[in-house]
């Protein structure tokens, strides 16, 4: 990886936000020998997340960047021009409010160790 590169990974966690900016660079650093700096740039607990990361997903498809390694959420990255970050956060603010009143369908069933509702847990849709 080029160090002047900037990357933005655009994703969804029921996890603690700081475990998970942790193993992206963790599996970064695995496969590249290389610490990114990383910051959170967004970060909201939503029940629309699957709609917002697919809507940002789709905006941002042309900017999607390829990793020549496997990394964690591997296929979340974008190259998006640093000039558009604000454009960019804009747009994810516009989906939460959009997606604002979606209530999920179906309990669905999380298994780590222990088995957890996914309505006991807050999705949270980031932008790294």
């Amino acid at each position: 990886m080029k160090n002047d590169l900037v990357l933005y990974k655009i994703g969804i966690t029921t996890r603690n936000i700081n475990k998970r900016l942790a193993e992206v660079v963790m599996s970064l650093f695995n496969a590249y020998r290389y610490i990114p700096y990383t910051t959170v740039r967004k970060f909201t607990a939503s029940n629309g997340f699957k709609h917002i990361e697919a809507d940002m997903h789709k905006r941002y498809n042309d900017c999607q960047y390829e990793m020549h390694k496997k990394v964690s959420g591997g296929t979340e990255f974008f190259k998006i021009d640093e000039s558009e970050e604000e454009t960019m956060i804009e747009y994810y603010c516009e989906l939460l409010e959009k997606y604002k009143d979606i209530e999920l369908k179906e309990p669905r069933v999380i298994k780590s160790t222990k088995m957890i509702n996914i309505n006991d847990i807050t999705p949270i849709s980031i932008i790294m």
